[in-house]
């Protein structure tokens, strides 16, 4: 009983270690759709959200480190302008823990 006890706090641990964010912004006027950008580095990738004005970061594809969004409106006649950028740092899994030890205390009782 006692290990499955422990294997369920771990579960419910790492279910609440999650990062969420969502990218959010004005509609733009006469848009029929919205493209985000998206880059790390000089890997620059797109994605066609619809006429969405929020979009959940889990719909893309990132890697850890930070990336840098921005939107574009678009309709029969083209598109739009960049809008503003915004930086969003992607966690990684961290590093193992470092100086891992024992440490014995000896009490002298005399």
């Amino acid at each position: 009983m006692k290990k499955i006890i422990l294997v369920l706090v771990l579960v419910l641990l790492l279910a609440t270690m999650t990062q969420a964010a969502t990218l959010q912004f004005d509609p733009a006027e006469n848009a029929d759709g919205y493209l985000v950008y998206y880059a790390q580095g000089a890997d620059q990738k797109q994605l066609d959200i619809g006429d969405r004005t929020n979009v959940d970061l889990t719909e893309f594809d990132l890697s850890p480190g930070v990336w840098v969004f921005y939107v574009t409106a678009y309709n029969i006649k083209g598109e739009s302008g960049a809008s503003n950028t915004a930086e969003y740092k992607m966690l990684g899994i961290p590093s193992a823990p470092t100086n891992f030890r024992i440490i014995i205390i000896v009490i002298d009782k005399e």
